[in-house]
């Protein structure tokens, strides 16, 4: 075959220090540990398209453009050189660290391809390939240098700085430059309008990174409706983090999560992995455990990240994502550390559960790294962490606004009128102002080019009213066939994989990506992968709304509908997120059937993940689909079952999820199918809901409609000693001991005959719970050693389970059994067993709990106020999550620790508090115990008569529900009223 001319890119990579590398080893080893590093540069090269040459002992030389010609040569190679040098720096994924320099020259080769593979001569030769190796050679460790040639070629894609000028020969100079980084979608010519009236948040935003690079890092937020700048911001805060040495990884979340793209949780993973993520569990946990993380929370992160068929972890439910989180913080940690990180989280307000769990395992980490965290959203989500900064940007004010209209629209006299007119319209909004500026040049009235226009004297005077209409006005200017392609892009996605548009309409690769190209010249589009797949997406959100509201009802259901078709072919069936696109675009399209089934099916998996708004979603458009089928197709059991999968999604949401108001219909359902079954079920449920967020009475009436429903089930007999264990527990809860303990103990008798199967309602050990629940009772009536024996009997259960919640559980609410009868010691074992136990598997059910018993714990015991710190870190934790059921206790156990203490205002105050809300929920323990110690620290505090009255108010609370221990506490308090309170005893609990 002859050689040929060819317009390429040459990549020369160089291990170094081999000799020191191989002079130090055994020689086997050595060569095992060189193959390995050469496989890795060479896999780069080749996941981008390049061809290695030559293995040249200790690196490679490789081609982009031949023997296959690519027009993105350049920017291929650029990728790669990039991706070498991110996983060297962060070890080569071995024990041990390697350095390499990159060396990146473009122009003409001469190919040869004879030569491929063969060492007694390169496949490529030239100046080009002679540059590349010096260019190599001079590179910094880790480091890539180019030439001059395929930096202009590559400019869009990445971050560069000049060096200088090298002389390849005497009279050969080339520009030479480092590449810094490359960007996550390709620069466009407007990238870098000035910022006008945003100089004092920019010069913040810049300073807080610069303070980062001295491990004094921070998170802020910019928070601002559409268009008024907070990407643009962020694009200048990573060209500031750049120069300054910074690495920047921008993790960008979707309204709505494209098919074919990777989850944000796995494309953050895959930036600071610095490389694709295994596709098997054991290198994926090798690698993610070689980062930092602990087995259990990278098993956890690996159930996340792989396919249904690799997972296999033990973390279930909430644990599982809090597990992966923390895995997550450690490869973040990992990777502040090699290199000063700007972590850019980008549209917040689509952030789904992986994402707000992320953030807040992250947030908490700044302060000691080379970390700033720097979010956008178009408002504050409700579950942004503490220790966020919130910068909430206002439309730019008239003078800003008119600098930017002057540097956009130019000067010239003539468009005085214009430029006044431009600022009373666009209202200090910045992406209005630059739309209508280029709707203008579009429609052809203004001529000229930017920053210097002229008036035209075409086109219509007049200026949209919304920007909204000023987008479909533009839209409706392009090409038909460029239309059609946007339109239909626009029901793809924000987001959309190019081979999935091409099969949508009808149109070859090569002629998409031409109109695809020409769609984002003219500021429609942006290109934002090209590998794996090419991937692009709409330049801006509004953008976006604009094309899918321009379609009609008919043409979005008919493209919707098509797209669902397109993702159950073979083609596309490895796509990420197949079944909850098909879910989707069923919905939208009116495919009722179709929406139901696949909606429950990826809501479900999504639900297992702990991806809670993710399985909400889904499973709402599942409920909303199948109510809609007509006739033999809607299936009331599947109705329920869809409804009762719904509702368990919507758990942690609280009120805000709805789940009453969907169980109230399921059980509807239910009666109608006459299911006493599926009924108990949704009681159950309710009551649970009830009791967490809602009033305990609700949660007793729910409960006792759960056990009529469970006799039916039986039978007419007894019902399932789960559902009486459930409503004997609520009494409890309640204060009304009398007739809890009776249920209880009946429910013991039926779960010793082994007549029912246990877990048919509970998750937890039920025999486990039973015998707590009997000891609580017990202890409220001064049975202390009949408790006692439950209690060993109950740690006996949760030790033989494999479920490290059951034990977490057992040991709290064995802390705080100890705590009421004065074992403190004991509590302080259990309350520290359940808290590292909580630690080493990421769950966070009963953390505020725990950790506010072990702080009363630390007080009584050392006289410490650190304890109220813990107990502080455990009400805040349970207000962060909403549970109600805790705030009233944990807020009664802060009013003992300051009693302890001595502080008698503030114990007041928090026993006020906690029976407040113990009375509006119904919590009958925590508000005769919060009544007593009112009165206690009103007496303390001189206010005798308030102390009497709070005193009187608790003993006959404590009478009526037969609560003989706390009766016997109001009638020593009584009894030592007489004697002044500056004598009387701290209470027990």
């Amino acid at each position: 075959m002859r050689s040929d001319r060819r317009m390429a890119t040459v990549l020369f990579a160089d291990i170094v220090g081999s000799t020191r590398m191989v002079a130090a080893a055994d020689p086997e080893d050595a060569q095992e540990r060189l193959d390995r590093v050469l496989r890795t540069l060479s896999a780069h090269v080749e996941r981008y398209g390049g061809t290695v040459c030559q293995t040249l002992g200790d690196g490679i030389l490789a081609v982009f453009g031949a023997p296959n010609s690519l027009e993105d040569h350049a920017v291929r190679a650029c990728f790669a050189a990039d991706a070498i040098v991110r996983e060297a720096r962060s070890g080569m994924r071995d024990a041990d660290p390697v350095a390499v320099r990159v060396g990146l020259s473009s122009g003409e080769i001469l190919w040869d391809s004879g030569a491929l593979n063969r060492q007694d001569r390169a496949p490529a030769v030239g100046r080009t390939v002679h540059l590349a190796a010096k260019l190599q050679q001079t590179a910094p460790e880790n480091g890539v240098r180019l030439s001059e040639p395929t930096a202009v070629a590559a400019q869009d894609w990445a971050e560069l700085a000049l060096v200088g000028r090298f002389a390849v020969l005497p009279k050969d100079e080339v520009g030479v430059f480092t590449l810094l980084a490359m960007r996550h979608r390709r620069r466009r010519a407007d990238d870098d309008p000035p910022l006008f009236g945003r100089d004092d948040v920019l010069g913040e935003l810049q300073a807080a990174v610069a303070r980062a690079l001295d491990c004094q890092g921070g998170a802020c937020l910019l928070a601002a409706p559409a268009g008024l700048g907070k990407s643009r911001l962020a694009e200048a805060v990573s060209a500031f983090a750049w120069r300054v040495g910074a690495r920047v990884v921008d993790w960008r979340m979707h309204a709505m999560q494209p098919v074919g793209v990777a989850d944000p949780l796995h494309d953050l993973v895959t930036a600071l992995l610095d490389g694709d993520l295994p596709e098997t569990r054991a290198p994926l946990l090798r690698l993610i455990e070689g980062h930092g993380a602990r087995k259990v929370a990278a098993e956890a992160l690996a159930d996340l990240l792989l396919p249904a068929e690799e997972r296999c972890g033990t973390a279930q439910g909430e644990d599982l994502l809090v597990l992966a989180a923390e895995a997550v913080g450690d490869l973040v940690r990992a990777a502040a550390r090699r290199t000063p990180l700007l972590l850019l989280a980008e549209d917040l307000h689509w952030a789904g559960s992986s994402a707000a769990a992320v953030l807040d395992r992250v947030v908490p980490l700044v302060g000691a790294l080379p970390l700033f965290l720097l979010g956008t959203a178009r408002e504050v989500p409700s579950w942004l962490p503490d220790g966020v900064r919130v910068v909430e940007l206002a439309p730019l004010p008239d003078d800003a606004a008119a600098e930017l209209t002057a540097a956009l629209v130019g000067s010239h006299p003539a468009l005085d009128e214009l430029r006044a007119s431009l600022v009373r319209r666009t209202q200090g909004n910045p992406f209005f102002l630059q739309e209508c500026v280029r709707g203008m040049v579009v429609s052809g009235r203004l001529t000229g080019i930017p920053g210097d226009y002229r008036p035209a004297g075409l086109g219509d005077d007049r200026l949209p009213e919304t920007v909204q209409a000023l987008l479909a006005a533009r839209i409706d200017t392009l090409p038909e066939r460029h239309r059609t392609v946007l339109l239909a892009a626009s029901v793809a996605g924000a987001t959309f994989d190019a081979a999935l548009l091409a099969a949508l309409v009808g149109c070859g690769r090569t002629a998409l990506v031409e109109i695809l190209t020409a769609l984002a010249d003219a500021d429609f589009l942006d290109n934002t992968r090209l590998l794996p797949r090419l991937e692009y997406s709409f330049r801006h959100a509004l953008l976006h709304e604009a094309a899918y509201a321009t379609l009609t009802r008919r043409d979005r259901r008919a493209t919707h509908d098509r797209l669902v078709a397109l993702l159950e072919s073979p083609d596309f069936a490895d796509l990420a997120g197949r079944k909850a696109a098909i879910a989707r675009h069923a919905y939208r399209s009116e495919a009722w059937a179709k929406a139901a089934e696949a909606g429950g099916e990826a809501g479900l998996e999504a639900f297992q993940l702990s991806l809670t708004s993710e399985a909400v979603d889904l499973l709402g458009k599942a409920v909303d689909a199948h109510d809609r089928l007509g006739g033999a197709g809607n299936d009331p059991a599947r109705a329920f079952d869809l409804r009762l999968m719904l509702a368990r999604a919507t758990m942690p949401l609280g009120v805000e999820g709805h789940g009453p108001d969907v169980l109230d219909r399921a059980i509807d359902i239910a009666r109608a199918l006459g299911d006493p079954d599926r009924e108990c079920a949704a009681w159950l449920l309710r009551s649970a809901f009830d009791w967490a967020y809602g009033s305990l009475r609700d949660a007793v009436t729910s409960a006792g409609h759960a056990v009529e429903a469970s006799r039916a089930a039986e039978g007419g007999g007894d019902p399932h000693f789960e559902v009486e264990l459930h409503h004997g527990n609520i009494l409890l809860e309640t204060g009304n001991v009398r007739a809890a303990l009776p249920i209880l103990r009946h429910a013991a008798a039926m779960a010793a005959q082994n007549g029912q199967r246990q877990g048919r309602y509970w998750a937890l050990d039920s025999h486990m719970m039973l015998d707590l629940r009997l000891a609580r009772g017990l202890i409220e009536i001064g049975e202390i050693d009949a408790a006692r024996r439950h209690l060993a009997a109950a740690e006996e259960h949760a030790a033989e389970s494999p479920f490290p919640f059951t034990r977490i559980f057992c040991w709290t609410f064995i802390a705080e059994d100890h705590l009421l009868t004065g074992g403190w010691k004991l509590a302080a074992s259990y309350a520290g067993r359940a808290l590292l136990l909580m630690e080493q598997t990421g769950s966070r059910i009963h953390y505020g709990l725990a950790t506010a018993l072990a702080g009363l714990v630390t007080v009584t015991l050392d006289g410490s106020e650190e304890g109220v710190r813990q107990i502080d870190k455990g009400l805040a934790q349970v207000r962060q999550r909403r549970t109600a059921a805790h705030e009233a206790h944990i807020l009664l156990l802060r009013a003992q620790a300051m009693g302890r203490l001595g502080n008698h205002f503030e114990a007041l105050r928090d026993a006020d508090a906690a029976l407040a809300l113990a009375e509006r929920r119904h919590q009958g323990l925590v508000a005769v115990r919060a009544g007593l110690e009112s009165a206690r620290h009103a007496g303390q505090l001189g206010d005798a008569r308030r102390s009497q009255e709070m005193l009187a108010q608790a003993r006959t609370w404590a009478s009526s529900l037969g609560l003989s221990t706390l009766l016997g506490q109001c009638d020593g308090l009584h009894a030592r009223i007489g004697s002044g309170f500056a004598t009387l005893p701290a209470a027990g609990r």
